[in-house]
């Protein structure tokens, strides 16, 4: 149900309401309707405000998730911060508890009697951004001009310092 969420589909989704739990009253039957839209393949593209409508509400309910589970992601980032862990693990472990989220999220979308209670924190835009940069950095790492371990540790705790502030 999800894609990969980059900070460019991201960006562009927020360019039209990303938040849209946050921002308006979403009903159920709206979501109902854009599924039956969905289901039907009656999206014209990607930039189909009811595709991104749908998309929109996907990835809030999977920010959520993240954003509830926040402290596995400090404990985790502090593992790997203070040495108990090393890149590798960190980035297994981290790929682990996204996709985990990822699925919770999906049980969550197919329960309407729960998504129907379903509530985001204020907060989710900013947290969520700063997890998907935390995401992101594997790439730089991985490239072979890629930053140094040192760099991407410099990194990774500057986005921790952040993800504190959130909290």
């Amino acid at each position: 149900m999800f894609p990969i969420i980059t900070k460019k589909l991201k960006q562009i989704i927020r360019d039209d309401n990303f938040w849209i739990l946050k921002q308006r009253n979403f009903t159920l039957a709206q979501y109902k309707e854009l599924l039956d839209v969905e289901k039907n393949d009656k999206f014209d593209s990607f930039v189909d405000p009811n595709f991104v409508e749908l998309l929109s509400l996907e990835v809030s309910i999977q920010s959520q998730i993240s954003y509830n589970r926040r402290e596995d992601y400090f404990s985790l980032i502090e593992k790997y911060l203070v040495g108990k862990i090393e890149i590798y693990e960190f980035e297994s472990k981290f790929t682990k508890m996204e996709n985990e989220y990822i699925e919770i999220a999906n049980k969550i979308l197919q329960d309407f009697e729960e998504l129907e209670v379903f509530k985001l924190a204020d907060c989710i835009e900013e947290f969520s951004d700063l997890i998907l940069d935390i995401s992101e950095l594997w790439f730089g790492y991985y490239e072979p001009e890629g930053q140094l371990e040192n760099q991407f540790s410099k990194a990774v705790k500057n986005c921790y310092a952040q993800l504190q502030n959130i909290s």
